[in-house]
């Protein structure tokens, strides 16, 4: 593109933008070309799933444009091509073709699904533990912990059931007590650095509470774009007007239904035939645990999800004695600023990402926001570490504006313009 699009007060206007092609994503000058029988395989399957031909054995996923989506589609083809399950996470240690190779040949062992995957284990700073989403997979971190620089180590932690094994841990509280069972093995002792996105924000606080039971010190609690939907301690009131009255939808249907029949029956029978293919799809995932059969493959997402749903929707958080730090997408939680989180900590952060115009929750962990949320969450650990607590109020950025809080303890809302 010659020039950007912009909004009328000057800013880039991100829905304009078209969407990246192939094209943007060509293998680097230095291809290699598949050399072995694997490595053809797999670049025909690499270069099927990502649209983008050809592709050298040693480029990575990551700098194709690779996204979670896109990885589950590849490790399912994978699997039913090489028989070989392996977990998502092995492309932060193998993200070529090369390197994922090793992984598929006769004599390579078996890749286990573990619950603390290492994305950038190098550095000398006090490594950052990050809990995953809503859908499981930890391999959406890796654009966080590269802006996050090579000093800093950064560590995914992924649920149970990814594997296809019955969830052993169902609640919240269990869930946060065998994460930290994982991260006091590389890190017996605190300060620690936790952090979780969406429902992972959720087992992050927990895992701080229960930290804090321990005696355990806890420098830094992030929360990125994590809502809490449920067990509020400070109710929200809706607007009467964004709370519709039975009699009024019904209205609403049978208006539509006379106005446009053939439309409306359409997106009913579409409706319809959704539903039942959830039903068939939760009642094969029982079946298959009813006989002790891992989970197929196609099938797992739909399992995680609906377990961390389960253990969201049952979780009632007690309050926590320490710091809370809320990351967030602009524009996106106008009506919601504070997500749930207020009244539950004894200090409470609250941090805008961007400038607007966000299409999802999301937005914040892809680029171009990364960069400034790295930039942001790397200037609250090196405020935590250098005055040994989780407070980053005093931190400075480029363009970036303070507004007030509608709490009295003053907790601060910085926008970072794009």
């Amino acid at each position: 593109m010659a020039t950007l699009p912009l909004t009328p007060n000057g800013k880039v206007d991100r829905k304009a933008l078209p969407a990246p092609r192939p094209g943007d994503f060509e293998a680097d000058q230095n291809y290699i070309a598949p050399r072995d029988v694997v490595e053809r395989k797999l670049a025909a399957l690499w270069e099927d799933v990502l649209g983008i031909h050809p592709i050298g054995v040693k480029t990575s996923f990551f700098d194709l444009g690779g996204r979670s989506l896109l990885a589950a589609r590849l490790f399912m083809r994978i699997s039913r091509t090489f028989g070989k399950d392996l977990p998502l996470a092995t492309l932060f240690h193998a993200p070529t073709i090369e390197q994922l190779a090793h992984k598929l040949r006769p004599q390579a062992t078996a890749t286990s699904y573990a619950t603390l995957v290492a994305i950038q284990p190098g550095g000398f700073k006090p490594p950052f533990f990050c809990v995953h989403g809503g859908a499981g997979s930890a391999l959406f971190l890796h654009r966080l912990a590269r802006e996050m620089g090579p000093d800093q180590p950064f560590y995914g932690i992924e649920p149970e059931g990814l594997d296809g094994k019955r969830f052993q841990r169902t609640t919240v509280e269990q869930m946060a007590a065998h994460y930290l069972a994982e991260i006091r093995k590389i890190q017996p002792e605190g300060p620690y650095y936790i952090g979780g996105y969406c429902f992972g924000g959720l087992t992050a606080f927990e895992m701080a509470r229960q930290l804090r039971r321990q005696g355990q010190q806890v420098a830094v609690v992030a929360l990125f774009s994590a809502s809490l939907r449920f067990y509020r301690a400070a109710q929200k009131q809706m607007p009467a007007a964004a709370v519709a009255p039975k009699s009024r939808t019904a209205l609403t249907r049978l208006m539509r239904l006379v106005r446009s029949p053939r439309q409306t029956i359409g997106w009913r029978v579409v409706s319809w035939t959704r539903t039942l293919q959830t039903k068939v799809r939760r009642n094969t995932i029982r079946l298959f645990l009813a006989l002790g059969l891992p989970v197929p493959q196609a099938l797992r997402t739909m399992y995680v999800t609906r377990m961390l749903s389960q253990a969201e929707e049952n979780y009632a958080p007690g309050r926590y004695d320490g710091t809370l730090i809320l990351f967030r997408g602009q524009g996106l939680y106008e009506n919601d600023p504070d997500m749930g989180w207020d009244g539950l900590a004894d200090n409470f952060e609250n941090y805008e990402i961007g400038d607007g115009g966000l299409l999802s929750r999301r937005d914040i962990m892809n680029e171009p926001l990364v960069g400034l949320l790295a930039k942001q969450l790397s200037a609250c650990l090196e405020r935590a570490r250098d005055v040994g607590a989780s407070s980053c109020r005093e931190t400075k950025f480029d363009r970036s504006v303070a507004a007030s809080s509608s709490k009295a303890s003053a907790m601060p809302v910085i926008e970072t313009a794009g």
